[in-house]
């Protein structure tokens, strides 16, 4: 399928202006799990929908692998 891919740094921004800590975050279209990911960096809860059982195991991967940290 097609998918647009955003990049970390647009996420990371989009989150850092408007997310609240304890809000949640749906990505109805995760696609690879960019928005999944930053949302789990910043400590957000997160859920996220795809129908291409490839890009569920890659986003699976990707947050099992990703670095939680939290800039203060």
């Amino acid at each position: 399928g097609n998918h647009a891919v955003f990049p970390e740094y647009f996420v990371r921004w989009f989150l850092t202006k408007f997310a609240l800590q304890g809000d949640k975050i749906l990505d109805p279209f995760a696609g690879s799990g960019t928005t999944l990911v930053c949302a789990k960096q910043r400590g957000l809860s997160y859920i996220g929908f795809e129908i291409d059982k490839g890009y569920c195991d890659y986003a699976q991967k990707r947050l099992q692998q990703s670095t939680i940290f939290q800039h203060i």
